[in-house]
């Protein structure tokens, strides 16, 4: 047998799973931020969860994903901010933005060059799912 087919075969199912991409999420309520990984795990993506905007300034700078998906609204640094320091570095991802505001949409026109698609809270995880899947694949 082809060592690099059998080597493939060898695995464990974890190694085995698919990855269909990487995925950061900036929340700042716990238990949306775990709901939405939660989700997207079981939908095959690599998951990474951060609370503030600082943390994911930090991690955008030393690690690159294929979407993320940000609440609008953060202490201190806010989600479209986040989504402006990432468009400068990476412009071709992604950027979903989660508010509980409508008035957030309204101003989605404004943000548009840095901000993909607008998700209004509360939202079903099955919606949040087909997002994400419309976007990495």
């Amino acid at each position: 047998m082809n060592s690099d087919i059998q080597a493939q075969v060898e695995l464990t199912s974890s190694e085995t799973e698919i990855v269909l991409g990487k995925v950061l999420i900036v929340e700042d309520e716990s238990l949306i931020g775990w709901s939405v990984a939660n989700t997207l795990k079981r939908a095959g993506y690599r998951v990474t969860v951060v609370e503030t905007g600082e943390e994911a300034l930090e991690i955008i700078n030393s690690t690159q994903f294929d979407l993320i998906i940000t609440d609008f609204k953060l202490p201190k640094i806010s989600g479209f901010e986040v989504a402006t320091h990432l468009k400068t570095i990476y412009p071709k991802v992604p950027v979903v933005m989660m508010s509980a505001y409508e008035e957030s949409r309204a101003m989605l026109s404004m943000f548009k060059p840095k901000i993909d698609y607008f998700i209004q809270k509360p939202f079903d995880m099955s919606e949040i799912a087909t997002i994400v899947r419309r976007f990495t694949t």
